[in-house]
């Protein structure tokens, strides 16, 4: 018998070394692309959301499909113009706060740095 051409149990063992090659291949490729796919997940949630809010329209303002598309586009940006504004309403009061305690704090950090040994 000539050990050099495979029998069965070699064609079995290559098998599943090609096997678990192709799977460590694709293990390693999702995980390669995790960022693109977890942006493409997020790009179909906003594709339907926007795609409801223009059925809304459609149903109950009777707008065509196009202008109703335009609309949910809108309406959309809209509410992220709107959180964006808020959080920026909010982080400006805080960092007046800050701006209108720094001298005070600055202060009572010379006076604990002063007291020290080191």
């Amino acid at each position: 018998m000539n050990r050099l051409a495979p029998d069965a149990d070699d064609s079995r063992f290559i098998r599943r070394v090609i096997l678990t090659i192709v799977i460590v291949a694709v293990v390693a490729a999702l995980y390669k692309a995790g960022d693109l796919l977890i942006l493409a997940f997020g790009s179909m949630l906003g594709a339907i959301v926007i795609h409801a809010i223009a059925d809304l329209y459609r149903d109950h303002l009777r707008v065509p499909r196009k202008p109703a598309l335009g609309l949910g586009i809108a309406t959309v940006l809209g509410i992220i113009a709107f959180l964006v504004w808020l959080f920026g309403v909010q982080f400006r009061s805080q960092v007046n706060v800050l701006i209108a305690q720094t001298p005070a704090l600055l202060d009572q950090l010379a006076a604990y740095l002063s007291q020290s040994a080191v």
